[in-house]
């Protein structure tokens, strides 16, 4: 019977449409009289067309109603991108097998920040990998990696002016990595291959 005002209105009418009646929008814990506690979701239909959380608010006492939890974006299947509590730092996840399994937790990042893949599932995980062909004969890890001379890996969407490590295992040395600064940091080495690093 809540009604809100205009996204969350359309939102809260969109999970009501889809028959989602169980998750609640308002919690009010009173004593006596007194409004102790009050927790509110405010949903919002992002771009894969679904009503899904966005900010989580919360009051206490008398004090106002205040934003604790924003979530900035999903997958299309629903599975949450990126998250902070408010004023502080983003956290942003990957996920991957079919968008089934989070492969990557990374704190302190925007979901345009980072990139991971094991070149074992069907996604790439924020890179750009210009051939779907693994190499299923040499790995360091799992049952496959990727082959270069089937062209570079890249990653877009980066933001100017903040610093980046990229890392990787190679079987054929160090590679050019566009914009690193310093030297390459040699890690340990694993069936034939070496773990680098770059800024």
């Amino acid at each position: 019977d809540t009604v809100l005002n205009g996204i969350s209105e359309t939102a809260r009418e969109a999970l009501v449409s889809n028959n989602i009646i169980s998750s609640p929008l308002v919690t009010v814990e009173r004593k006596g009289t007194d409004t102790a506690y009050v927790e509110r979701t405010d949903y919002n239909i992002f771009p894969n067309g679904l009503a899904l959380p966005q900010i989580h608010n919360l009051q206490v006492g008398h004090n106002g109603l205040i934003p604790r939890l924003q979530m900035y974006g999903y997958t299309n299947s629903g599975k949450l991108l990126e998250q902070s509590k408010t004023g502080d730092a983003h956290d942003s996840y990957i996920w991957d097998y079919a968008g089934m399994y989070p492969v990557a937790e990374v704190s302190n990042a925007s979901q345009s920040g980072i990139a991971y893949t094991s070149f074992e599932a069907d996604g790439t995980g924020n890179w750009t990998v210009p051939s779907g062909i693994r190499d299923t004969t040499t790995s360091i890890t799992g049952s496959k990696s990727y082959n270069l001379s089937n062209g570079s890996v890249s990653a877009t969407g980066r933001t100017a002016g903040s610093t980046y490590i990229v890392s990787y295992w190679s079987r054929s040395g160090s590679y050019a990595i566009t914009g690193a600064t310093g030297s390459v940091k040699t890690g340990r080495s694993v069936k034939g291959g070496t773990d680098y690093e770059h800024t």
